[in-house]
This record gives structure tokens, C-alpha cells and sequence, in this order.
């Protein structure tokens, strides 16, 4: 999908997605997807929409700005393990760290692979 559908029609206004991150050239916006008036996507570098079970990636490819969106609610199962990852002290009125789920399926001869990783939610 391309990612100005994506913003354009407030996609990212979904209650499934609860914080937003986004990279651009000369600032880092890392907050409650409820702060969030809108994405601008001239200077975008990357940025993460996410929220418990369902992720969207915001990207450049080439000439096109995409978004690649995630729903892990039907992978529960396949939940291999979570983590903390401490945010930057910029970022403490969020929380301390970001939850990062790691998703993947046992193969043939029952090593486990991960596959999938999600930026679930924020430790406060």
C-alpha cells in the first residue's frame, strides 16, 4: 500500500494503533497516536504505527513511499518472546521502554526461526 493512502485517508486513526514513531530528517515525533494530527510524508525517513497486535511500516523504496501493514492477532500462538528495549531519556514522558514481540513457527526439525517482530506497546 502506498503510505499517502495510508495517511491520506487517516488510516492510522484505527483504535488498534496507540503510539506513533516516526523518523524524518530533522526530528524524531514519538507519542500517543491521539497527539497525532497528521503525517507528513516530504521529509519522512521511516516510521512505526503500532499498537498491541498490528503494526504499520512506513518506508522509502526508490521513488515511493510505502507502508507495509501488520496484524499479528492471529500469530498469539506463534509469540516466541517479548522484550524491553530502554527509550532514550528524550522520551521518558512516554515510558521507559518499548515491548517488542518476536514472532516465528518451528521448521521441520523443530528450530525456531524468528520471522515476524512487532513494536507492541510502551513500559512505563
Amino acid at each position: 500500500m502506498l503510505a499517502s493512502e495510508f495517511i491520506k485517508n487517516k488510516l492510522y486513526l484505527d483504535p488498534k494503533y496507540k503510539y506513533v514513531l516516526l523518523y524524518y530528517y530533522d526530528k524524531i515525533i514519538f507519542e500517543p497516536i491521539s497527539s497525532i494530527s497528521d503525517v507528513d510524508l516530504n521529509y519522512l525517513v521511516q516510521g512505526w504505527i503500532f499498537g498491541e497486535w498490528c503494526q504499520a511500516f512506513i518506508f522509502k523504496r526508490k521513488d515511493e513511499i510505502l507502508c507495509k501493514i501488520s496484524d499479528y492477532s492471529e500469530r498469539k500462538n506463534d509469540l516466541i518472546y517479548q522484550e524491553k528495549q530502554i527509550l532514550d531519556s528524550r522520551f521518558s514522558n512516554i515510558g521507559q521502554a518499548l515491548l517488542i514481540k518476536k514472532f516465528g513457527k518451528p521448521d521441520d526439525d523443530g528450530q525456531v526461526q524468528v520471522d515476524s517482530i512487532l513494536i507492541a506497546d510502551i513500559v512505563r
